[in-house]
């Protein structure tokens, strides 16, 4: 018999109740039976007493009962849990949310950790920057952003602006900061927008398109 489906609480509220109408009728009948006094104080005595193990045994078979822990861990869970956000913040499904991804691929990219960087892109992953596309993802990474690094990671970067959707193993980010940066002993800001094209892979986000584009802020 598969019992593991059965609602205790109910049972012993039932039972409690079929007590509680046992006693009483005990009570009527003797009341009926017996006449005198002192009986039926005897009698009411015994049925107090009756009544008083039902109810203890009724709450007693709730308490340690599955279904009756389970209501109560749910009643408290809904008013204390509360998450937190953290570095690695995972969504429902149990993924890292891609604007997490592209908080951590931000990080190691503006201080400089080339080696992380280069683990972030799918094999086929293509680049756009300026309104050129890079012939290819090992090229770019091994020449162009190679030689771009010291310069990134000296640049102070303020974000304007991030958003995010993803669905089903894919998502978009899109991100618009300002970067700042020492040329010639002068402090030049520049506005920089940047697209990353997301795909779930092997258990993780991977980097599938990238699309960088900066731009001076002239000062007047």
């Amino acid at each position: 018999m598969d019992v593991t489906g059965t609602d205790w609480y109910a049972v012993a509220l039932h039972a409690a109740a079929g007590l509680a109408v046992t006693s009483i009728l005990f009570l009527l009948f003797s009341i009926l039976k017996n006449r005198r006094k002192q009986d039926w104080l005897m009698v009411a005595k015994g049925t107090a007493a009756a009544s008083l193990v039902a109810v203890v045994f009724a709450f007693t078979l709730a308490l340690v009962s599955p279904a009756a822990r389970d209501q109560q861990g749910d009643k408290l869970n809904s008013k204390s849990v509360k998450l937190a956000p953290v570095a690695d913040e995972r969504s429902l499904d149990g993924r890292m949310s891609a604007s997490d991804f592209a908080d951590i691929f931000h990080t190691a990219l503006y201080s400089g950790d080339l080696n992380f960087v280069k683990t972030r892109f799918a094999k086929d992953a293509t680049i756009f920057e300026n309104g050129l596309m890079e012939p290819s993802l090992k090229l770019y990474l091994n020449t162009h952003l190679k030689a771009e690094i010291p310069t990134l990671k000296s640049a102070k970067r303020k974000v304007i602006l991030q958003q995010s959707i993803e669905d089903e193993g894919i998502a978009v980010v899109v991100t618009s900061s300002i970067l700042t940066f020492l040329v010639s002993g002068e402090k030049r800001n520049f506005n920089n927008v940047e697209t990353l094209n997301l795909i779930w892979l092997d258990g993780a986000w991977r980097i599938n398109h990238v699309h960088w584009s900066s731009r001076p802020i002239e000062t007047r």
